[in-house]
């Protein structure tokens, strides 16, 4: 049954889970179209009971689970939470919910827009209004299954720990519809894997203050049963318990994830151990990491070494070139030969009045009969071998 587009104090909406008929607030189809629209709210009294709108047949924003007081897949809902919601359960198969203001200074009511989204508009001075749907992460399913939206991220879409995008190109386009798949198999599914790390048992990875996922199924009212009964049921994937609700199962896949700032539930996800062992794979990531830097190193020596040898060695032979290069251009015209008797002439008899000192190889003289147009140094050696220095005036 259709009913209009706002949703006012005492009004119900309302499910028979037998006829499967229900009372819904339906959307115009413009601001200026009064005629029905694409979307439409309703009460979903499957397992736990929520508040779902649809755009035509497909779910596009839900309101989490009923906990007796409000609806937890609200973001901040516990902040502005001034009207008394209650729902109902005839237990003849109808299940409804209505509000009462619980504020008589001013009157409110919910409207559900053309656009899908649901806004509180308060009839007082101020004009007032609170808008329920606030993000790209509220649209359903943004991320796919197994996908946590977080509208403070860029990208607002991650696969949750120990899954990767299940087509990496559809991902990296920013079209997270198709979600992400498990890394590693659990061990109650038969895992392959021969290695040590498969032979222990799952776990359980908290994901903190998040939106609950859809089709949460309820267990068990005792917290501490929550994690026991999941663990022997190799069909359940996640749990949570809330206060008010108990203790919830998923199975099947993780769909409609949010992470919220302000309130949420903490949920544990089901992994294989070895994708719950932080430690194990820290000391993985840091031994990889030293390798590779010791390998770095010992390569930079190895490279610099050979670099800095090759220098020495180009260094070497350049020298030898020059000195070659040097001694070729020496003309043999430029040694001065003379005779024995024409040296002990010119140095009176190697007098000592011309002796201008000793060298490592014997005494220096200081000639200048031989040839007068330069000053002449005699280096005599003991050995009677005589070498003659000229340099020019």
């Amino acid at each position: 049954m259709q009913m209009t587009d706002s949703f006012l104090e005492k009004m119900k909406l309302s499910t028979n889970s037998g006829t499967n008929e229900k009372q819904a607030l339906t959307s115009w189809k413009s601001s200026s179209d009064p005629s029905v629209g694409s979307f439409s709210v309703s009460l979903d009294s499957m397992n736990i009971p929520q508040v779902l709108t649809l755009n035509g047949t497909k779910p596009y924003w839900r309101s989490g689970p009923w906990n007796g007081e409000t609806f937890i897949g609200i973001q901040g809902v516990e902040l502005i939470y001034v009207y008394g919601f209650v729902l109902v359960d005839d237990k003849a198969g109808t299940v409804y919910v209505t509000y009462t203001s619980t504020q008589r200074s001013f009157m409110s009511y919910y409207l559900l827009k053309s656009s899908g989204d649901i806004v509180q508009l308060h009839w007082n001075s101020d004009g007032s209004t609170w808008q329920i749907w606030v993000s790209d992460c509220d649209v359903y399913g943004k991320c796919g299954p197994f996908g946590l939206c977080n509208p403070k991220k860029s990208p607002i879409c991650s696969c949750l720990r120990g899954f990767e995008p299940k087509h990496n190109e559809e991902w990296s386009r920013g079209n997270w519809s198709s979600g992400c798949v498990q890394k590693t198999l659990l061990q109650c599914t038969g895992s392959t894997d021969n290695s040590s790390q498969a032979s222990k048992e799952d776990g359980f990875f908290k994901l903190k203050k998040v939106k609950v996922p859809d089709f949460a199924v309820w267990t068990s009212p005792i917290e501490a049963n929550c994690s026991v009964l999941c663990l022997n049921n190799c069909s359940c994937i996640a749990y949570a318990y809330h206060h008010g609700i108990g203790c919830m199962h998923w199975s099947g896949h993780l769909l409609d994830l949010q992470k919220f700032s302000i309130g949420g539930t903490d949920v544990y996800l089901r992994l294989a151990h070895r994708d719950l062992d932080e430690k194990r794979n820290l000391r993985t990531i840091i031994a990889a990491t030293v390798m590779v830097t010791i390998f770095s190193v010992i390569t930079l020596c190895f490279a610099w070494k050979k670099v800095n040898k090759q220098g020495v060695k180009k260094s070497l032979i350049s020298e030898e070139t020059k000195l070659g290069e040097n001694l070729a251009k020496v003309s043999l015209q430029e040694l001065v030969l003379n005779k024995f008797e024409a040296l002990v002439v010119a140095t009176s008899n190697f007098s000592n009045i011309n002796k201008l000192g000793k060298g490592g190889f014997g005494p220096v003289y200081w000639v200048m009969s031989i040839d007068s147009s330069v000053t002449q140094f005699l280096h005599f050696h003991s050995s009677h071998s005589v070498l003659l220095y000229r340099v020019d005036c």
